[in-house]
């Protein structure tokens, strides 16, 4: 209970704010959803008190066990290898749900460049407690192409007044995360 009124920023005798009223009852449910228990239920309930006309808020917090991750699963992925994928991964199935772990997972998906869009997601595993964390991807191109000329004018004779550059990269060789390019100029 400590902690959880150390997250309130709304206090007896000031000033209701729903939105900060609503911002604490979020911080309260991020603490309990990044320590793995995704399945509690939380019910606010209103109080007013005509008579010294004020209002007061109880949350209650119907607690369950902690979720743990059954599966990770990459969806619409071809191209890159699935080890490549899981080692961005900050958890391992069997492991206690956290938000925040999935949320650097993404974060990691992302920086890696390989896809359009990750979206993450969170259905229901096989048994009552387990979660799937599954991420659809949208895969992008890993190539990229340069080329380019130069005219100039010839300084002496015997010089050629052209020249040109041509490169090639590609940030995901074989679907193994390596980067490969050559440069021909």
């Amino acid at each position: 209970t400590k902690r959880l009124l150390e997250l309130v920023t709304q206090k007896p005798g000031k000033t209701l704010s729903l939105q900060k009223l609503q911002a604490d009852i979020g911080r309260i449910q991020d603490l309990y959803y990044e320590n793995g228990y995704i399945f509690n239920s939380f019910e606010r309930k209103e109080s007013r008190d005509e008579a010294t006309k004020t209002i007061s808020y109880t949350l209650t917090v119907g607690e369950q066990d902690k979720a743990h991750s059954e599966n990770i699963i990459f969806k619409a992925n071809t191209k890159t290898k699935e080890d490549v994928l899981r080692r961005e991964m900050p958890f391992e199935p069997g492991e206690a749900f956290n938000k925040e772990k999935i949320i650097e997972g993404d974060r990691n998906l992302v920086n890696l460049q390989y896809f359009k869009t990750v979206q993450p997601e969170t259905p229901q595993g096989s048994a009552l407690g387990l979660m799937n964390v599954v991420f659809n991807l949208e895969e992008a191109s890993t190539a990229d192409i340069n080329f380019g000329i130069t005219f100039s004018g010839a300084q002496q004779l015997g010089d050629f007044p052209i020249s040109g550059v041509i490169k090639w990269n590609e940030r995901d060789f074989l679907g193994r995360g390596q980067t490969v390019g050559v440069d021909l100029e």
